[in-house]
């Protein structure tokens, strides 16, 4: 900015302000009227000294519950993914294996833009993990949902938002490209206005088929009771490797002074393999002798696809708080997971086949309806209402065939099915929101009718419908010492009702000693939470912190069992659940162009069944992590990272600790640093990473260990164009499935909308 002094600036705000006071209530001021305000400020502004302001945006903020991590302000975001992100948000972790869990809970829920993302529930981390960081403007977290929420997720909500800024006439955007020593990703996000038409695109690639993921498996099954077969052995190599594409349009129309239409629509296709080589299975006695074993090897491909499209509508009653809204979305997903597998050097055992494949697919669709209503009675309180309608259609197809002489192939019974999933849930919600000095309260009830069931295409009998009414409460109320240092207390009740996969009784086979396998007869579980949080965010220091405790009495949990010499992996109603924790976060930026950012967790769990006999287990868990930032001259930006994390508990399992760590360096480049190159490194001082995991059954004990390559140096560029003055503005209400529990799922699943 060019000006000549005070006094310039001062009559160039007095003439702005005199401008504004001749013109009635105008709504946007045109370019031509910047200009002349501009001149009339400013004057002549050839001559003129140069004065350069520059501020440090913060990389985390704080709005009432709601946490947002902003990714375009961190500099190691290119060349990264939107998995590695998450390792950084306050109160998210990422394991090494990649499950994504939000205060130490895996039952919350992920949304894109504000909307639920169906495929995103069931595989975040193989989406996010494929997905450029560059895609993303920033994340926001929920801890504690309100009565406007589905009632489900016990954890909260993350919110990943794509949506940028829109220059108020042209366009802007930026691309992206990042090289690995492992994959290729590429960007391409556009946005562009035209009068009251504000739309923005985005496009993202990932290619990691190129050079493959290598990786290794060794697992071991105890049986104590029996001394004979007593130790089962097995050990192979594991590569796998895939390929992302994912695409987005939204947009914002405004109708009238008091009119907002808005929609979106999201794409995205993830298709990949992984194999298993040359594994070796052995029985092993007691005394270490072999009594039988084979070779396998095993080709698993994996597919998800997922389209998700959305509308809305909302009139203000002639002001932002008092307004009505409704809301559309539809919903389709299919997911396939086709194997197929042979077997060699037979000894001293039978095989029912030497040759077998499978092939699984999975379809979801749903439609979904809201209206939402919102009336401040006061300037101390506000009351919102709603109801919705979920519709949603699942089915599950599922074959097997087998051969022994590699030629004819037999279909196998039991690996035939054919399932829908009918479920139908009708919600009405009311909150009263009242703030008086320091002092802020929010109540709110929400009643649901769920209308579920499963149909068997060939086996009718075996077919069932429920019908559940729950009545979910919740309450908060805080207290601001100050508009930045403020206490809060809340108390939730929360559901969460089993999803397709959970309930699929086909079985998913990764190996002979071991599968996976739904369970027909889940129940929703219901959770009850407790919270009190403390947040203290200034200038130089940043405090928050959350004491939880979580109750459930009829916890779906992932559980294990013996069916021969397989252990069989699955989902059910344990009984009884707890977990108590405390959840911190630091940010320090006392010393200029440095920042520092501290991220824990320690959680006790207790989980008791209900079965005979009865099972339960106990004990910590938690994790750490540090991220830092340091501006040094000339446009350098130095960055790292570095977690770990300890002893997750389940009823029967227990994984083993596991750190990691990483470096960065990034540089902008052209006027306006309109162009930033990067360079990143992670996990570089060790080619492989190994995880471990115990399951302790009554009547086996099972040990696995995974190593995969987790090293990787990449380098990233990303270029700027255009305007970025405004965005595009969302309604005030919007959909927000997030019904489905992931609890005890394979993949951690899961987000809360942009405001207008």
């Amino acid at each position: 900015m060019k000006i000549k002094g005070i006094s310039l600036l001062v009559a160039g705000c007095a003439a702005y302000a005199a401008a504004a006071a001749q013109t009635p209530q105008p709504q946007q001021l045109s370019e031509a009227q910047l200009d002349s305000l501009e001149r009339v400020a400013y004057g002549d502004t050839h001559n003129l000294d140069e004065l350069v302001v520059t501020a440090d945006s913060p990389l985390v903020k704080v709005n009432g519950n709601q946490l947002t991590y902003d990714v375009e302000q961190d500099p190691t975001a290119s060349g990264q993914s939107v998995l590695d992100m998450l390792r950084k948000v306050p109160m998210v972790s990422v394991d090494g294996q990649d499950n994504i869990s939000l205060k130490g809970a895996s039952d919350f829920k992920i949304y894109v833009n504000g909307r639920p993302d169906p495929m995103l529930s069931q595989n975040a981390s193989t989406i996010l993990k494929a997905m450029p960081a560059t895609a993303v403007s920033k994340v926001e977290v929920i801890a504690d949902p309100g009565a406007k929420y589905d009632a489900e997720g016990t954890a909260g909500i993350i919110n990943i938002v794509t949506e940028r800024k829109q220059s108020n006439a042209g366009y802007n955007g930026s691309a992206n490209l990042a090289v690995t020593n492992r994959d290729i990703m590429a960007g391409l996000f556009g946005g562009a206005k035209w009068n009251r038409l504000t739309l923005n695109a985005n496009v993202n690639y990932m290619n990691a088929n190129m050079l493959t993921q290598k990786g290794s498996v060794f697992s071991e099954t105890i049986y104590p009771d029996n001394l004979t077969a007593h130790r089962l052995i097995s050990s192979g190599s594991n590569p796998r490797k895939y390929e992302y594409f994912g695409a987005s349009l939204s947009g914002s129309l405004e109708l009238s002074q008091y009119d907002l239409f808005n929609f979106s629509a999201n794409f995205y296709d993830v298709d990949g393999s992984m194999k298993i080589d040359n594994s070796l299975t052995r029985m092993e006695s007691a005394s270490g002798a072999t009594l039988w074993s084979y070779r396998r090897n095993a080709d698993i491909g994996f597919s998800f696809r997922n389209l998700t499209a959305n509308a809305a509508w909302q009139h203000d009653f002639h002001r932002p708080d008092n307004y009505f809204a409704l809301s559309y979305q539809f919903d389709f997903g299919n997911s396939a997971m086709p194997l197929s597998e042979t077997y060699s050097d037979i000894i001293g055992t039978t095989l029912p086949w030497i040759s077998h494949t499978s092939a699984s697919d999975n379809f979801n669709r749903t439609h979904t309806i809201q209206a939402d209503y919102s009336n401040a009675l006061s300037t101390h309180a506000t009351i919102e209402a709603g109801a919705k309608g979920i519709f949603r259609h699942n089915s599950a197809y599922s074959s097997g065939q087998g051969s022994n002489d590699l030629v004819l192939f037999t279909p196998i019974p039991d690996e035939t099915n054919n399932i829908t999933q009918l479920q139908d849930i009708y919600a009405l919600y009311m909150l009263y929101r009242a703030s008086y000095g320091s002092w802020g309260a929010e109540g709110g009830v929400r009643y649901e009718h769920t209308c579920m069931g499963i149909r068997y295409a060939d086996i009718h009998d075996r077919d069932f419908t429920r019908h559940l009414n729950d009545v979910v409460p919740n309450a908060s109320v805080t207290y601001s010492l100050t508009p930045a240092h403020a206490l809060g207390l809340s108390y939730g009740m929360r559901i969460s009702r089993p999803s397709l996969e959970q309930i699929n009784p086909y079985t998913v086979k990764y190996s002979d000693t071991e599968v996976t396998r739904g369970n027909p007869n889940l129940q929703s579980e219901r959770i009850n939470k407790l919270s009190l949080t403390y947040r203290n965010f200034g200038r130089l220091l940043g405090i928050s912190m959350s004491l939880d405790y979580t109750h459930t009495g009829n916890a779906i949990s992932a559980i294990s069992y013996l069916d021969g010499p397989t252990v069989v992996n699955t989902s059910a109603n344990i009984g009884r659940k707890q977990t108590a924790g405390l959840n911190a976060f630091l940010m320090v930026t006392a010393v200029r162009n440095l920042r520092l950012t501290f991220n824990g967790l320690g959680l006790y769990t207790h989980l008791r069944s209900n079965g005979t006999p009865a099972i339960s287990n106990h004990g910590w868990s938690g994790n750490i992590s540090h991220n830092g930032e340091w501006t040094l001259p000339h446009d350098f930006t130095a960055s790292w990272f570095g977690g770990y994390f300890w002893g997750q508990v389940d009823l029967q399992k227990r994984n083993g600790d596991y750190f990691y760590y990483g470096i960065g360096l990034a540089r902008d480049f052209l006027k306006d640093r309109k162009l930033r190159v990067s360079l990143n490194a992670t996990n570089f001082a060790q080619s492989h990473m190994k995880f471990n995991n115990t399951t302790v059954a009554p009547n086996f004990i099972s040990r696995t260990q995974y190593s995969i390559s987790s090293w990787r140096i990449s380098i990233g560029a990303t270029w700027n164009f255009g305007k970025t003055t405004s965005r595009i503005k969302s309604v005030n209400s919007t959909i927000l499935n997030d019904d489905l529990s992931t609890s005890g799922a394979s993949t951690s699943a899961p987000g809360a909308s942009t405001p207008r």
